[in-house]
């Protein structure tokens, strides 16, 4: 059983902030990298390079500062499970967002225009 929505994760509420900062700040950055590279097909250059670097090498260690760091109540089982579960979606958002932009990158490449 998941905690509720009363009962947070994590014990402190600064690194919950943390938290909701790094969720929100992904979106934003998952929505305009996706824009970009749609709006800017074929166009290469360094943004282009430092969305891919940052789709590749940011989430994953983003996962591993807030399990080694960041996640403070590993002694609440409940709560290790929802942390787990919410980092198994965190993932499958990642690898969308990361197929997302290979296949808008790969069709300005393969696909004659």
């Amino acid at each position: 059983m998941k905690p509720s929505a009363r009962e947070p994760i994590y014990k402190s509420e600064s690194r919950r902030r943390i938290v909701k900062s790094v969720i929100f700040t992904a979106a934003v950055l998952a929505i305009f990298s996706i824009c970009y590279a749609y709006l800017n097909q074929g166009a290469g250059g360094w943004i282009h390079t430092a969305i891919i670097v940052l789709w590749t090498l940011g989430p994953p260690l983003w996962f591993l500062i807030e399990h080694s760091i960041l996640f403070d109540n590993w002694e609440n089982g409940e709560a290790v499970e929802h942390f787990r579960h919410a980092q198994g979606l965190a993932t499958k958002f990642w690898i969308g967002i990361a197929g997302l932009l290979t296949a808008i990158y790969a069709s300005a490449i393969w696909l004659p225009k």
